[in-house]
């Protein structure tokens, strides 16, 4: 019976900690990390942002920043506590946020990778960085990294979905919930009628 009762306050002591740790990391780390990176991106854009600083590698460095800067955004929003965060509405942004969070970080991936490409290209192949180390050639490059990491989490975005529905707990008002795209083909057709309008007195639920 000791025994049990050893090994219950010890698991009861480890969830402690892991909640305390899991408090500094989300209310102290995490904001301090995403403040400065914010800050240091927005000082690099300022900088690269001038046109005698309009080169290829600049291009991309700037793109880099770009995709970095709406990471930092979107996982603040997702993790540090706010009010906010209490609300239905939030359920469903963050459902959308961590979507894109995902896409940001993909397009920075491969910004990076390009950007290492362009530099070997400019050292290692000087003829050849002529017609490729150009700031259309870097422009085009940018939009097709971007592209490509929007459409490969293309799929996510239908995994949930929105229905509207009545409350009768809320004086019969709509209200909607964020689901599953594995829901019955019977559900999403009475959803689909009461989908159509959004009324101003609706509210969320998941």
């Amino acid at each position: 019976m000791n025994e049990g009762e050893d090994k219950a306050a010890e698991v009861e002591e480890t969830m402690s900690a892991v909640d305390t740790a899991s408090t500094v990391v989300y209310r102290v780390v995490l904001p301090v990390i995403c403040t400065f990176g914010i800050v240091g991106i927005l000082l690099t854009l300022v900088v690269l942002s001038r046109k005698s600083m309009r080169t290829s590698t600049n291009c991309y460095l700037m793109a880099l920043s770009v995709a970095d800067l709406a990471f930092l955004v979107l996982i603040a929003s997702l993790f540090i506590r706010s009010p906010a965060h209490d609300s239905e509405t939030f359920h469903v942004y963050a459902v959308y946020a961590a979507i894109m969070a995902n896409v940001t970080l993909m397009a920075s991936i491969w910004l990076t990778v390009v950007l290492a490409v362009e530099r070997y290209v400019a050292i290692c192949r000087p003829f050849l960085a002529a017609r490729v180390c150009t700031v259309r050639v870097a422009a085009t490059a940018i939009g097709v990294v971007f592209a490509l990491a929007l459409a490969s989490r293309m799929p996510n975005f239908w995994e949930h979905r929105i229905d509207w529905y009545r409350d009768p707990t809320a004086d019969n008002r709509s209200s909607c919930s964020s689901s599953s795209s594995s829901s019955s083909s019977s559900s999403s057709s009475s959803s689909s009628s009461t989908a159509t309008r959004r009324p101003a007195t609706g509210r969320w639920r998941t």
